[in-house]
């Protein structure tokens, strides 16, 4: 399958996971979704899909995306640099396993990419595309810089450890 791009949703297998491992006393329970796991156990259980699916013959890179590539759903959230809190612009974002931008061929300009030790607990990371930079920096370096994304009531900061180089993903 040499330079072959296949995707699926891997948030369905997710599900039907998290579905057999949901309890609810009293009563059957069916799970639509994977979110109805607690937090910890669906980050495994995300760990554990992404590491078998790069275990596979023949596989070079392969990740999860909380969107989907092709997909014409998106995320947006209200987001602000730590040291300008007034300044809250709507962002898109996608959440996504370490090897996600060698899986779609995404070059890293700048930085670093995710890593397996970026994980919950750790320090929160971020990687922003060169059109964040331009457009919301000025250009400016942003590796280093801090921001928050406003979702929920968890505002600790994201920092910027990588470049990544524009493409179309949304339209």
């Amino acid at each position: 399958m040499k330079g072959t791009l296949v995707t699926s949703h891997a948030r369905s297998m997710v599900r039907l996971r998290a579905s057999s491992s949901t309890s609810c006393p009293g009563r059957r329970c069916a799970c639509s979704s994977s979110w109805c796991v607690q937090k910890a156990q669906r980050a495994a259980l995300y760990r554990a899909l992404d590491e078998r699916l790069n275990a596979l013959p023949g596989v070079r890179a392969a990740s999860l995306s909380w969107l989907g590539l092709f997909s014409s759903s998106y995320v947006g959230l209200n987001l602000y640099d730590v040291d300008r809190p007034e300044n809250r612009r709507f962002t898109l974002v996608d959440y996504i396993t370490p090897r996600y931008f060698d899986a779609v061929g995404m070059r890293l300009k700048r930085g670093r990419g995710f890593t397996d030790t970026d994980r919950e607990g750790s320090l929160r990371v971020a990687v922003a595309n060169e059109a964040f930079v331009r457009e919301r920096l000025g250009g400016a370096e942003a590796i280093g810089r801090r921001f928050v994304m406003t979702y929920g009531d968890d505002l600790r900061p994201f920092t910027i450890v990588g470049i990544v180089a524009d493409a179309k993903y949304y339209d």
